[in-house]
């Protein structure tokens, strides 16, 4: 997986799975509405970035395009740095307390197609950053638990978006 090479310094590393009765072609079809999804938490902490007098770019609406450089979130918090299409997809970002990237990369299983997320991330050492992981480490595993079940439902009902906004 290229996620592997982001972030090589990471002091945080997370993984999850899914099996998802679909084939791989629906499963990517499907990332673009499942990642999307996300936006009001990325609205909420580039909001963060106006309170630090950062000012603010709001995303753009709609379904993300798998393409290099689209913004998930404005600001730089989150963007698709890398696509190979039908594979992987690697978002990159980062804001005041970490660097990080995390991925979608599909392959075949027996039942279908398996799912797997990796986010790695190099949070700031100092007392804020500490709290900041601490808070990453009570919401991230839903949050990405949540993607990977919506991802699923999008796959298994056709309603992927074939990587284009709706």
């Amino acid at each position: 997986m290229a996620i592997d090479d982001y972030v090589p310094d990471a002091n945080y590393v997370n993984a999850h799975a899914l099996e998802i009765a679909a084939g791989a072609a629906a499963v990517w079809d499907a990332i673009p509405q499942a990642l999307s999804a996300t936006r009001p938490v990325a609205f909420l902490l580039g909001a963060s970035a106006v309170v630090r007098g950062e000012g603010f770019r709001r995303p753009p609406r709609g379904t993300l395009v798998l393409r290099e450089g689209e913004e998930l979130a404005g600001n730089g918090l989150m963007m698709v740095d890398r696509v190979e299409k039908g594979r992987e997809v690697v978002l990159r970002g980062r804001h005041r307390y970490a660097t990080y990237a995390t991925n979608v990369f599909l392959e075949r299983s027996s039942n279908g197609t398996r799912a797997i997320n990796v986010t790695r991330a190099r949070f700031r050492t100092d007392a804020a950053g500490r709290a900041y992981l601490a808070g990453v480490r009570l919401f991230h595993d839903r949050l990405i638990e949540g993607v990977l079940r919506r991802l699923a439902e999008h796959a298994r009902s056709d309603r992927g978006s074939a990587g284009g906004r709706r």
